[in-house]
């Protein structure tokens, strides 16, 4: 009895690229579609085909087979750009109020309104945005990765976006943006929480860093980087997931539109401001203490930080500097989302 004949395997592969690239009735798209940034599977004879042919256009010396730009990664670099653009909108036009917020925290008796009048009395209306430069290079490098990097994160869920799941993109990609800007944030810091006659005496951004660099060594550039760190890890969670996960529910009520935006930012900044505001002081107060020996003086890290500001102040202190918090962070929300939403219209990667 004769075996029944095989069909060759280019016939078998030729038939599933006919299935897989056939268009569908149905509204929903063909799960392999993706598999290529939506361009239909080729076979693999033509795509060998188009290299030979292109290696013979060239000369014989070239072996190798080009190199395919897959514009995913375009994607992603806008984004990125994006991302730091937005980002420098809104940290130039709020800085001010962020200086005032670290004033606040790093005293025990100011108030927002108290900070805000000496240093118009005593140092200038300029003196509001000392500090900016930094504050600026930190957000254009944090807030490029942390953004990217969430959408990055996101997207190797496969649209199974729950929640939960949300959440923790936010966590991990806060970590590694900060980790990678803390530097800029010593920075700003430093030179926000200077006064006139105090014992640092920093004179620019170029100056601070190159002081820092001498007295406390490279290493000294990611002083306070574990609080701050965490901080950014709170603070990107609570801004981005709650930004994604409410702006669905806003988009889903009011429509794709700015309206929906500014709602979903505006709640982001309360949530966030909510969470960080206790990370934030513990970091700020770290990172302003004097050091001696490479040794902080007051405090010797996050949970003395905690233990000596709870003794002291009480545990409300925690949230000590939360409305200038809050009434900075509700502004560079606003500014930010409202900017990276445009923005990304503008360059064509389409709604967040």
């Amino acid at each position: 009895m004769d075996k029944p004949s095989t069909p060759p395997p280019w016939s078998v592969y030729r038939s599933i690229t006919n299935i897989v690239n056939k268009p569908h009735n149905s509204s929903w798209p063909s799960p392999f579609q993706n598999l290529h940034h939506g361009r239909p599977l080729q076979p693999v004879g033509h795509r060998h085909h188009q290299y030979r042919s292109l290696a013979a256009s060239v000369g014989d010396d070239t072996k190798s087979t080009p190199s395919v730009q897959h514009p995913t990664h375009i994607a992603y670099m806008r984004k990125f750009l994006v991302s730091s653009a937005a980002a420098a909108c809104a940290e130039s036009a709020t800085f001010p109020l962020d200086l005032i917020k670290t004033r606040v925290m790093v005293s025990n008796t100011e108030t927002p309104l108290s900070a805000f009048q000496s240093i118009i009395k005593n140092e200038g209306v300029k003196r509001l945005w000392f500090g900016a430069t930094p504050a600026v290079m930190r957000h254009i490098i944090y807030s490029g990765a942390r953004m990217s990097l969430y959408e990055l994160f996101r997207d190797m869920s496969d649209g199974h976006n729950s929640p939960t799941r949300l959440i923790v993109c936010g966590f991990f990609s806060g970590i590694i943006g900060q980790f990678i800007a803390s530097p800029t944030d010593l920075l700003k810091v430093r030179l926000s929480a200077q006064k006139p006659g105090s014992k640092r005496a920093y004179k620019s951004t170029l100056h601070a860093f190159t002081t820092i660099v001498k007295q406390e060594g490279v290493l000294g550039l990611w002083k306070g980087c574990i609080p701050n760190v965490q901080r950014a890890a709170v603070v990107n969670l609570a801004d981005v997931a709650t930004y994604d996960i409410t702006k669905r529910i806003y988009v889903k009520n009011f429509g794709d539109n700015y309206f929906s935006y500014t709602l979903a930012s505006l709640t982001s900044s309360f949530v966030t401001a909510l969470l960080c505001t206790p990370v934030d002081l513990i970091k700020t107060r770290i990172m302003n203490q004097e050091v001696v020996n490479g040794k902080g003086v007051l405090y010797d890290g996050v949970i003395d930080c905690f233990k000596k500001t709870k003794q002291a102040e009480g545990v409300r202190a925690m949230w000590r500097g939360f409305l200038p918090n809050w009434f900075r962070m509700a502004p560079w929300s606003f500014v930010f989302w409202i900017s990276y939403e445009k923005l990304r219209k503008i360059v064509g990667v389409g709604s967040f």
